[in-house]
């Protein structure tokens, strides 16, 4: 057994004012992160903010290459996050979704994010936690604004 999953949530000083680049590299290195232990993502596709060039085509490509859910094809989307052709966008599109899972199995959510990097939840384990934080100390070693675990 790798012991028992905690609950986390990402943690940013408040006296600094995060940047699209800034949440999107969170966002990146926290996916990256989970994405061996990963078994499935789902994203929603309409987001609740205007969407930047790169995000907009994002969203286009996944809608195209993912097994979509819901009712219309822009409701959401489920990813295979062992096919880099899907992975990539989603990366781009991860900080917009009004809704993202990411599961380790049917019934083991890895992250969920309801919108913005304040609302990510996560349940880790240990060899995980270690994972997140190495890629989350990458971004920016230390100082103000660094993104860190908080547990919960």
């Amino acid at each position: 057994m790798r012991g028992r999953r905690r609950s986390f949530s990402i943690g940013v000083d408040a006296s600094t004012l995060l940047s699209a680049t800034g949440v999107r590299n969170i966002y990146t290195a926290v996916l990256n992160a989970l994405r061996n232990d990963a078994r499935g993502v789902e994203a929603d596709l309409l987001p609740r903010v205007p969407l930047l060039p790169d995000a907009r085509q994002a969203a286009l490509t996944l809608q195209h290459l993912g097994k979509h859910f819901g009712e219309f094809p822009f409701d959401g989307v489920q990813v295979d996050p062992k096919d880099d052709a899907q992975w990539a966008p989603l990366l781009t599109l991860a900080p917009y979704a009004p809704h993202l899972a990411l599961r380790a199995g049917w019934r083991t959510q890895l992250l969920e994010s309801t919108g913005g990097i304040d609302s990510v939840r996560l349940q880790l384990l240990p060899d995980q936690v270690a994972r997140v934080t190495e890629g989350l100390a990458d971004l920016s070693p230390a100082g103000p604004g660094r993104a860190r675990l908080r547990a919960t």
